[in-house]
């Protein structure tokens, strides 16, 4: 009988892009730079796949753009794991959009559609890792379904509980979901990839405009400091001036007193 043979494969590879988000109402833009790491690893045994394991790590930055104050700040960290079990989890325990100035911006419907189009590439059979729902993420009825219909978007149907006096508020996905149910849902009409060379260019014209405003502020700055000296010394003049007018008169009313009483 021939012996078996084990081999074991791991890959690994990163991706980085830049994105431009819109936002129309407030009339911003705004530039991420988001990376992506993906490793693998597989065991074979007389050319049969016997075990494998990966794992998809993405993260979002704010690069630059109308909100200054965010350059550098973590927008959104997601991931996912595929286990020995052959079970996927699609989250590494947050699935969220870290600074609240750009909510409902399709960001985190951008980064999530990367993590289920990576799990889709997966045996259609994989059963999926419950996600769980939080009260506390449906503090509101806006938000509450928001949430909820980014999930179902991508195919997870949830189990709510309806006990916590909320509807629909908290609970978790279907247990029997497999990675064929999930959907790599698109939407983000209000984002689009640009070119690395694009992006930098983009900011070094948004560093220029900010240095050329400093500019011009400081030559403001520089004139009103000229005009407020002028203003002193004039003033200074004319109470130099209105001082001797003064002495003068006190003195011709003290000599007209002094006659008066002489």
């Amino acid at each position: 009988m021939p012996e078996t043979i084990r081999n074991e494969i791991q890959m690994a590879d990163s991706a980085i892009e830049i994105v431009e988000v819109k936002d129309e109402k407030r009339g911003q833009k705004h530039y991420l730079l988001i990376e992506t790491k993906r490793t693998s690893s597989c065991i074979w045994a007389d050319g049969k796949k016997l075990h494998e394991v990966a794992d998809i790590d993405i993260r979002a930055r704010y690069l630059f753009g109308d909100r200054i104050n965010h350059i550098g700040h973590l927008v959104s960290h997601m991931g996912g794991r595929l286990s020995y079990d052959q079970t996927v989890k699609l989250t590494n325990g947050e699935v969220m959009v870290k600074l609240y100035d750009l909510h409902s911006l399709h960001i985190g419907t951008y980064l999530f559609h990367k993590v289920v189009h990576w799990a889709k590439g997966f045996d259609p059979g994989c059963r999926v890792v419950p996600i769980s729902l939080s009260r506390s993420d449906a503090r509101d009825p806006e938000n509450k379904t928001r949430r909820n219909r980014f999930y179902e978007n991508f195919g997870l149907r949830f189990d709510y509980r309806t006990e916590v006096g909320i509807e629909d508020a908290e609970g978790a996905s279907d247990r029997s979901l497999t990675v064929g149910d999930l959907i790599a849902y698109q939407n983000w009409p209000n984002i689009r990839a640009c070119h690395w060379l694009d992006g930098f260019k983009a900011m070094a014209y948004a560093f220029d405009k900010l240095r050329r405003d400093r500019r011009a502020n400081l030559s403001q700055i520089r004139f009103m400091k000229r005009q407020a000296t002028m203003k002193d010394r004039w003033l200074l003049r004319l109470s130099w001036h209105l001082n001797w007018l003064n002495y003068g008169i006190i003195a011709a009313g003290a000599f007209w007193l002094g006659k008066q009483f002489s």
